[in-house]
């Protein structure tokens, strides 16, 4: 019986491993967040290499290259980018194809707009990026789930079991004359607006509702 138990949860164990979908990075490319969680080489399952969520996911990733600049090389660094994509399969991130020098790549990176590779095996894979504000101080980047959170409130994402949700999207409705319209069911208004909700805001919700348990 025991055994029986045992060749159940090994099995269950690998089919879930096998269904894992991973994201894999250029070398010089590292991973600062996951969905909000922060991350570090010793997150990686492999060199440069993260398991990530099927379907929507949300990461933060930076870059450190050494490229050539005239007859020497130089190291290249980029902002932190936070990006979104929706895959089903294992995904590969690399630098923009035409960032192969150091003055092309300040070129391509000057807008904050860089045409990162993003694919699925020899497809491109659609995405959205762009620099996650930092904080202040000497290391602005030092809580970068901090960051990421303060960076989906304003955005009105929400993670929903671990995947990014834009419930304004969901939720709200602007039409040509710019006029608003609230759509989506109870649950997703409240999770617009307590995404929208500051700390103390919040605190405030949970006790209110609290007080209608009793009432």
């Amino acid at each position: 019986m025991k055994k029986t138990i045992v060749s159940l949860a090994l099995g269950m164990l690998l089919a879930a491993t096998a269904q894992a979908n991973t994201l894999e990075t250029e070398y010089g490319l590292s991973v600062m967040a996951i969905n909000g969680v922060a991350v570090n080489s010793d997150n990686a399952i492999a060199d440069n290499t993260y398991n990530i969520a099927e379907g929507k996911n949300q990461v933060v990733i930076r870059g450190e290259k050494m490229l050539r600049r005239g007859t020497k090389t130089e190291l290249f660094s980029t902002k932190p980018f936070i990006m979104s994509f929706d895959s089903t399969d294992d995904v590969v991130i690399r630098f923009p194809d035409a960032a192969n020098n150091y003055r092309a790549a300040e070129t391509e990176f000057r807008g904050d707009a860089p045409k990162w590779s993003v694919t699925v095996g020899s497809t491109a894979l659609p995405y959205q990026a762009e620099v996650l504000p930092g904080g202040g101080g000497f290391i602005p980047y030092s809580d970068i789930e901090a960051l990421v959170a303060s960076y989906n409130q304003g955005k009105g994402i929400a993670l929903e079991q671990g995947k990014p949700t834009n419930m304004t999207k969901a939720a709200v409705v602007v039409n040509d004359a710019g006029e608003v319209t609230i759509t989506g069911d109870s649950l997703a208004q409240l999770k617009l607006w307590y995404t929208k909700a500051s700390t103390k805001e919040k605190k405030a919700f949970k006790i209110w509702m609290a007080e209608q348990e009793f009432k």
